[in-house]
C-alpha cells in the first residue's frame, strides 16, 4: 500500500496528482513535438478540471504558467506564453508603504475631515447648507456605530 506521505509533494494540489503523472511523463517524452502535444492535451485537461478559471482574463496564460511550475520547469515544450522565470514565482512583493499621518477623530476617518475643509471654502448659499447637512448626519451615523443609546433619533 502506497500512503501520500510517501508520494512525491504536489505543487499545485489543486489539479491533482492524475495532472501531475501526466506532467511527469511529458517531461520524460523524447522528442520536443510529443511533449508539445502532450503539454496541450494536459492543459485541456487542466481547464476541464477547474472550469471556474475561465471567467479569469489569461486564463489560458495561467493554467501554461501552473503546467511549468507542477514540471519544476522542466518540461520543454512549445508554448503559446513565455515560460515563467523561476526567480519570479517566489519572490515576495514590495511592501506597500502606509500612510503615518495622524487623525484627529479617528472614528470619523481622514476623508471626512478633507470634506469638511472642502465645505468651510465653500461660499455660502444651499450647496453648502446641504453639504453641511449630508456631513452632520454622516457624523451621526459613524457616532451610532460606537454609541448606539446615546443619540436621539429625529
Amino acid at each position: 500500500m502506497e500512503y501520500n506521505t510517501q508520494r512525491a509533494e504536489m505543487l499545485i494540489p489543486e489539479y491533482g496528482r492524475s495532472i501531475h503523472k501526466m506532467i511527469e511523463y511529458a517531461v520524460e517524452l523524447p522528442t520536443k513535438e510529443e511533449r508539445t502535444s502532450a503539454a496541450k492535451t494536459i492543459v485541456t485537461a487542466m481547464t476541464v478540471l477547474n472550469p471556474q478559471l475561465r471567467d479569469m482574463t489569461d486564463f489560458k496564460q495561467k493554467l501554461w504558467d501552473h503546467l511549468f511550475i507542477m514540471s519544476n520547469f522542466k518540461l520543454d515544450c512549445e508554448s503559446p506564453y513565455p515560460m515563467p522565470e523561476p526567480d519570479a514565482i517566489h519572490a515576495k512583493p514590495k511592501k506597500v508603504p502606509y500612510p503615518q499621518k495622524s487623525i484627529k477623530y479617528r472614528n470619523y476617518g481622514s476623508i471626512l475631515e478633507k470634506v469638511i475643509k472642502e465645505a468651510r471654502v465653500m461660499e455660502e448659499g444651499a450647496d453648502k447648507q446641504m453639504l453641511s447637512g449630508m456631513i452632520a448626519n454622516f457624523m451621526k451615523h459613524l457616532f451610532l456605530t460606537y454609541n448606539k443609546d446615546s443619540v436621539m433619533m429625529r
